[in-house]
């Protein structure tokens, strides 16, 4: 923790002490409640870069080469099934 920091938390700390409980309450409750914003903010700006990544990222070509080798995958186990199932 650099200086300004420990003259910051001093000056709150003298500030929070003259405080009555009323105001503490009140005081603890919205740096909860920003703290939440806050949180609540970085996360939705989070999702965002990662959707502009995801959007960067998808290709038609892609997309419709994975289903086609899904689709061929899956019918190959479905025959090798068959056949394996009338050996039976």
């Amino acid at each position: 923790m650099d200086y300004q920091g420990l003259m910051r938390r001093k000056l709150l700390e003298d500030i929070y002490d003259k405080m009555s409980d009323e105001e503490k309450r009140t005081f603890i409750q919205m740096t909860i409640q920003n703290k939440s914003r806050e949180e609540i903010l970085s996360a939705l700006q989070k999702q965002s870069e990662d959707l502009q990544v995801i959007k960067r990222n998808q290709n038609w070509l892609v997309d419709f080469g994975s289903d086609v080798t899904a689709n061929l995958f899956t019918d190959g186990l479905i025959w090798l099934g068959s056949k394996l199932f009338r050996k039976l």
